[in-house]
């Protein structure tokens, strides 16, 4: 199963994590949960799940995130593991060519999109996390897209 999410949030360092205003940091919480959440099962962890994340920063930059559950590595249910995983990755952007994949660590890719929107051809399928989503109402929406619930 993909799942698609989109983040309208400054690129942040881990040390400054917890120290980000509280919306900011609702924002990176809410996207470290449903990453954790969604490869991490009770009794294991699932391997068919691929996430794609848009992180679209302050000057209109579009950071793309390519977690692929076959063969990532280091991602348990903390969220602080997420969190270094998505900063340390979010650090590497800053470093790749645009437009082509580069990994980080262990089947987490990032790669750049420098001006060029690509959000357009996938508004249809991406679940935008803000501060006013709570993870619960995140977590039903993105079930029900999926066909695991029903309203």
């Amino acid at each position: 199963m993909e799942l698609q999410l989109k983040i309208r949030a400054d690129p942040i360092p881990f040390k400054a994590f917890e120290n980000q205003s509280s919306l900011s940091r609702q924002k990176w919480n809410s996207l470290c949960e449903i990453i954790s959440n969604f490869f991490c099962l009770s009794h294991g962890f699932n391997k068919d799940n691929t996430i794609l994340v848009f992180v679209e920063d302050n000057s209109k930059n579009i950071i793309e995130i390519k977690i692929d559950g076959s063969s990532v590595r280091y991602v348990s249910p903390s969220l602080r593991s997420v969190a270094s995983l998505i900063c340390k990755t979010l650090t590497t952007a800053k470093q790749t060519a645009p437009l082509i994949w580069t990994e980080t660590t262990p089947g987490i890719f990032v790669r750049m999109n420098n001006g060029d929107n690509q959000l357009d051809q996938h508004t249809k399928t991406v679940v935008e996390i803000n501060q006013t989503n709570h993870v619960d109402f995140l977590f039903s929406l993105i079930w029900q897209m999926y066909g695991i619930i029903s309203d």
